[in-house]
């Protein structure tokens, strides 16, 4: 939940609105949880120790947050089924996800409004004087 929000909110002071990138957080998630399932599910156990690998070397490919996010789930949910099985650490990737980017894009709305405006209308109106 943690990364999650500090993920979305790394682009705060650059962009005022973090609608977008909550989206493609969720989105990302939701896609590489899925990804990651079904391969888990097709290739031999053999190999399951690949996939974190495997998601880090795609991972340095990608140029778009949403994909990037996709493949940031591969090594996280590669250690979460070791732990929690493969279908509890799918359900709980998304739901931290989710969770994680709710309170980043509440907070980032609310610090926006009631801190941000104000200092920013304030500085702006000591330099106009």
């Amino acid at each position: 939940m943690g990364f999650a929000c500090a993920s979305l909110l790394s682009e705060y002071p650059y962009s005022g609105n973090t609608l977008p990138r909550f989206r493609q957080r969720i989105i990302g998630a939701v896609a590489g949880s899925f990804a990651f399932y079904l391969l888990y599910l097709i290739i031999p156990e053999s190999m399951h120790s690949l996939l974190g690998p495997l998601g880090g070397l795609c991972l340095g490919f990608c140029t778009d947050y949403r994909y990037k996010t996709a493949m940031n789930c591969f090594g996280a949910l590669m250690l979460g089924a070791g732990i929690y099985g493969i279908q509890g650490a799918v359900l709980l990737r998304i739901f931290d996800t989710l969770l994680g980017g709710t309170f980043g894009l509440i907070f980032a709305t609310l610090f926006h409004r009631l801190v941000a405006v104000r200092f920013l209308s304030r500085s702006k109106a000591a330099e106009l004087h």
